[in-house]
């Protein structure tokens, strides 16, 4: 499909760079327009192969790939990317949050023209995705979210020791790589959830590197790493998704992010009351015992929230792919697409 590339301007000297794809010669108004958002450290290129695939579908079809603030081509708000060769730890004030994401990625929408849309997300994309269709219902037709439970949420008690850590945070210089395939072998090698593919992770490192004197550093904000001290509550992550009016698609993978917890809870687990009875027994002890929620199973419960009420809304359907693991749409390309395409038939 043809590509083209076109950075927009904001108000804060933030440029948001924009891969799109389709043909984008015809009057905005004829255009079936898709915005695609990208996981954390991600970026535009993750869609290379899912695009494509959407355009063949119908010819009217503009995919608007965008990279957020501090990745990929876009610009960071520190101005300090991996380029810029940080020679030592640095301790600013830049931070990432959600809130900004979504602000920028609105104005980003609006400069390129476009009014009504189909908003895909991908992890941390689909986060900002779900809250984007929240604060856009007469805008957003169709949401897509790809392996992600929406952002993630904070609770009071976690509050103070987040800040802490975002405080003390120190910006640390980016490590070169000899050539672009050993950036992509790293990459691949630090996949957040299962195995990546090299090849898959050469779509990130593409877009997502630069050239040095010393061989290749990632373009990202090293800011980007920063503890987000303003997260979301859950009850007001819930209160986006419920407000959300448009028909809205949530693809798990078995070997994705969050599978095993949703493969559970769609059977396996469930018939198992006994199991379950002995498991919450012992969490209760445990708890009075030691006064504390244990984190991993305080997050994995809430996601399962989460999970129970997509299946309440109306408006939400939920597939779950066997394989593809977290990047689904860049190893199962053809797949997601058909799962995505079902979805569309089904809500027109």
């Amino acid at each position: 499909a043809f590509c083209t590339e076109r950075g927009v301007q904001l108000e804060d000297g933030v440029t948001i760079a924009c891969r799109i794809y389709g043909d984008v010669s015809q009057p905005m108004e004829s255009i079936d327009a898709f915005v695609c958002l990208h996981g954390f450290m991600d970026n535009a290129g993750s869609f290379d192969r899912m695009a494509p695939l959407l355009i063949e579908r119908d010819s009217a079809r503009v995919v608007f790939a965008l990279d957020c603030s501090g990745h990929g081509q876009s610009s960071g708000k520190s101005s300090l990317d991996s380029a810029n060769s940080i020679v030592s730890s640095q301790r600013g004030s830049t931070v990432y949050v959600f809130q900004s994401y979504v602000l920028e990625l609105c104005e980003a929408i609006n400069a390129l023209g476009i009014d009504r849309f189909t908003l895909v997300g991908h992890s941390m994309g689909g986060g900002l995705a779900s809250i984007i269709a929240a604060a856009l219902p007469t805008r957003v037709k169709r949401l897509v979210l790809i392996d992600t439970f929406g952002a993630w949420s904070s609770s009071p008690d976690q509050c103070v020791k987040e800040l802490r850590e975002s405080v003390e945070f120190e910006a640390k210089p980016s490590k070169p790589f000899k050539t672009l395939e050993e950036a992509a072998e790293h990459r691949a090698k630090k996949n957040m959830v299962g195995t990546m593919q090299v090849e898959d992770a050469m779509l990130l490192a593409t877009r997502g590197t630069v050239a040095v004197p010393d061989g290749f550093v990632w373009n990202y904000d090293p800011y980007l790493k920063r503890q987000n001290p303003l997260r979301f509550s859950e009850e007001q992550i819930c209160a986006f998704f419920r407000a959300i009016a448009c028909p809205t698609l949530v693809i798990w993978t078995r070997d994705g992010l969050y599978g095993k917890l949703a493969d559970s809870l769609m059977g396996r687990l469930l018939s198992h009351f006994a199991l379950l009875s002995t498991l919450l027994s012992l969490l209760l002890h445990l708890i009075a015992l030691t006064g504390k929620f244990p984190p991993l199973l305080k997050r994995g419960l809430t996601f399962a929230d989460r999970l129970r009420m997509f299946y309440a809304l109306p408006l939400f359907t939920v597939v779950r792919m066997e394989t593809g693991g977290h990047h689904v749409h860049i190893r199962e390309p053809e797949e997601t697409c058909r799962v995505v395409e079902q979805f569309f038939k089904e809500n027109t």
